[in-house]
């Protein structure tokens, strides 16, 4: 009885553990696109169309895994994404959903490094301009 407890317990924490890190990605690519014509830009945009899991996660603080991407060398710009930089999003291998803008507590420069972070997760719909996802407030949990 007591092994099965233990047991019950290790794959209850494993499975917290492995949402926070691995499944946030996956969650994070539960969502669909919706085309329409923008009369200020003139022409067709895509506006993601998030799922409940993903809504449910808008606000709050979440960890996730991933890889630091060149964008800006020069400035505080930086990109998290679920892929190492030859499969990332901006390199043809995956799709907007899987790099999110980092906003740093700390002035803190990771370039092409895999990161665990923790932060405050804020979804984007209405500013082309800018990434889908956002991560407030990140924080380094650990370098690989």
């Amino acid at each position: 009885m007591m092994k099965k407890i233990v047991i019950i317990g290790f794959l209850l924490f494993c499975g917290v553990g492995s949402y926070a890190q691995g499944d946030t990605w996956k969650t994070l690519g539960k969502l669909t696109w919706k085309r329409f014509y923008d009369k200020d830009l003139g022409f067709d945009v895509s506006q993601p169309e998030f799922s409940e899991d993903i809504k449910a996660l808008n606000g709050k603080k979440i960890e996730i895994e991933g890889y630091i991407i060149p964008v800006d060398l020069e400035g505080d710009y930086q990109v998290l994404s679920a892929f190492p930089y030859s499969n990332c999003f901006f390199c043809g291998g995956a799709g907007p959903e899987t790099v999110m803008e980092l906003d740093m507590k700390k002035n803190e420069r990771l370039i092409n490094e895999k990161v665990l972070l923790k932060g405050v997760l804020r979804l984007n719909n209405d500013d082309f301009q800018k990434l889908i996802y956002r991560l407030d407030d990140v924080e380094l949990v650990t370098k690989y």
